[in-house]
């Protein structure tokens, strides 16, 4: 099977990397970069992102089952490579801050 060029894909769009993705292309992510706090994927930290972080706190399996597309480390708010609890405060700063 020939490989399509991850650009391509990219360039299709998410519902072709759905499709495709898994038994053609080793890397998938067409994302934007990740942005700490934004874990509801919409490329903003608001209110919005507070119940989606507690949920990955709380249960990760349910937060990648309710958010597949969303990468869980965006909930690593102070850079140490581990969702936990040291990260609830990063958090608040970073949707606090102006």
């Amino acid at each position: 099977m020939k490989k399509i060029p991850l650009s391509l894909v990219c360039m299709i769009g998410l519902l072709f990397i759905a499709t495709v993705c898994p038994s053609s292309i080793s890397t998938c992510d067409c994302r934007s970069p990740p942005t700490k706090g934004d874990m509801n994927c919409d490329e903003v930290v608001n209110l919005l992102d507070i119940n989606p972080f507690i949920l990955a706190l709380s249960n990760p399996t349910a937060y990648e089952a309710a958010y597949p597309y969303c990468d869980i480390m965006n909930a690593d708010c102070n850079w140490d490579d581990v969702v936990d609890l040291r990260d609830i405060n990063p958090f608040v700063a970073i949707l606090t801050a102006p």
